[in-house]
């Protein structure tokens, strides 16, 4: 039997993680989850996940910080990141574009919580 993947979601809203964490563990993953910048960033120096699941808008440290300082550290810079934000409900679509994607350098996104 293979060891389980581990995911990390930083988001901080509290029900969203929570029903996230169900559905993933229901997929057979390890599930951290951290509802602070500073208490993701401790979380990927301890864990190691193999995929983070960011929000951009985050007490303390913001999401855009943390993606872009991950993707500036050798040690992390090859963890996955996928954002997962309702930012595009609150602010024009545009916030999106190609070019912010880029910039940003998350390596997928979905605009609306599912959840």
């Amino acid at each position: 039997m293979s060891t389980p993947q581990k995911i990390l979601i930083i988001d901080d809203d509290k029900d969203m993680t929570e029903a996230l964490k169900i559905i993933l563990e229901d997929e057979s993953y390890k599930v951290k989850v951290a509802f602070t910048g500073k208490q993701g960033l401790d979380a990927i120096r301890e864990e190691k996940p193999d995929l983070i699941i960011l929000d951009l808008l985050l007490p303390g440290e913001d999401g855009v910080s943390i993606c872009r300082n991950l993707k500036n550290t050798p040690e992390y810079k090859d963890i996955p990141v996928l954002v997962l934000t309702a930012l595009a409900r609150k602010m024009e679509k545009k916030i999106f574009s190609p070019a912010v994607r880029e910039n940003l350098g998350a390596d997928e996104y979905l605009d609306n919580k599912p959840i």
